[in-house]
Formats: C-alpha cells, sequence, structure tokens
C-alpha cells in the first residue's frame, strides 16, 4: 500500500485503482496507519511545491495568464481582487418636480423590492 501511494504522489483514487480496492479501503487504511496517511499528505505537499514552482517559473517568464492568476490568488492583500462591490447610490427625490416623480416612477418601482405582503407579491 505505501509503496503505491507514493507511486501516486497520495493520490488516494490512483493507489486504489493499481491495488484493485475501493478509494474508502486506501482511506480506510490510511486513518488505521496515521504514519502511512502522513507519507501520502507529504506525497502531495510534494506536488502542490512542484505545481507552485511551475507557476512561478511561468510568471517570471512573462507568462500573462500565470501572471493574472497568481494576482488573484497570492496578490489579495495588495488590492489584486476580482470581485463585485455594490455600490448603494442614495438621492434625495424630494426636489424633482410632480412630472419628473411620474416619470420615474416606473423605473423606480422595478428597482425597489416590495415589501413582504404587499399587493401583488
Amino acid at each position: 500500500m505505501r509503496l503505491a501511494l507514493l507511486k501516486h504522489d497520495g493520490c488516494l483514487h490512483l493507489t486504489a485503482k493499481t491495488l484493485d480496492c475501493a478509494r474508502s479501503t486506501v482511506q480506510e487504511y490510511c486513518y488505521r496507519y496515521p504514519e502511512l496517511q502522513a507519507e501520502a499528505v507529504q506525497a502531495r505537499e510534494s506536488v502542490l511545491d512542484e505545481a507552485e514552482f511551475q507557476l512561478y517559473k511561468k510568471v517570471r517568464d512573462g507568462d500573462f495568464s500565470a501572471i493574472c492568476f497568481m494576482l488573484k490568488i497570492q496578490g489579495k492583500s495588495r488590492g489584486y481582487v476580482e470581485r463585485f462591490e455594490p455600490v448603494v447610490v442614495q438621492h434625495d427625490l424630494s426636489r424633482l418636480t410632480d412630472e419628473e416623480m411620474l416619470v420615474l416612477g416606473p423605473v423606480l418601482m422595478c428597482a425597489v423590492p416590495s415589501a413582504p405582503g404587499a399587493a401583488g407579491v
């Protein structure tokens, strides 16, 4: 089991396939033997280290996709985030004329959710 786990970099699915058993069998075996589980985790960490190394290499080579990915994932603390920030805009409608309110009425009715229990809900 140990050799199969290491051969497949700690991947339980591939280990099970090699040993012709269920993935859950490999998982239970790892729970039963914590030192085996630790080796599997270490093997997966090594693959992650290699992936990071390859990403850094691509960034240094100027690969735009890798640079963007790196900034999205690792650059959050520096403001490189990709998320939508809803902005609440409040306007003083009391200055509008009656005609302007009539024109804006249908638009405002679509923009403001009706209260629970209101007619038509």
